[in-house]
């Protein structure tokens, strides 16, 4: 997740895109996640949550869930630790087929090679 949002933060912070995002390990949210709610409590029609960067953390809302952030320049100079990828949760290809079925069409992902 970038902390830039402008064009000017990006020239303020000399054009270091890099440096100024940061990483959530999805593997730290709680199973299941909570739903998202409107202010006035009524469940979301969209389905989607709020995150709120504030780093070196981030809250995710409605009911909100403070979650730790790794900057992006330091995850990779450490060597991507606990970087193993997804493969231990499926037994198979099937396993791996039902799951991409259950995901959102909305749904998205990012692949980072070292």
């Amino acid at each position: 997740m970038p902390s830039i949002g402008t064009t000017s933060d990006l020239l303020s912070n000399n054009y270091d895109f890099i440096s100024n995002t940061w990483l959530l390990d999805v593997a730290n949210l709680p199973n299941p996640f909570p739903k998202p709610f409107s202010k006035q409590g009524i469940l979301r029609k969209d389905n989607r949550h709020y995150i709120y960067l504030n780093p070196p953390y981030a809250t995710i809302h409605s009911d909100p869930v403070k979650v730790d952030l790794v900057k992006l320049d330091s995850f990779f100079s450490e060597g991507a630790p606990d970087a193993d990828g997804v493969n231990h949760l499926f037994e198979n290809y099937q396993h791996f087929e039902k799951f991409r079925k259950d995901i959102n069409r909305n749904s998205l992902g990012a692949i980072v090679l070292p």
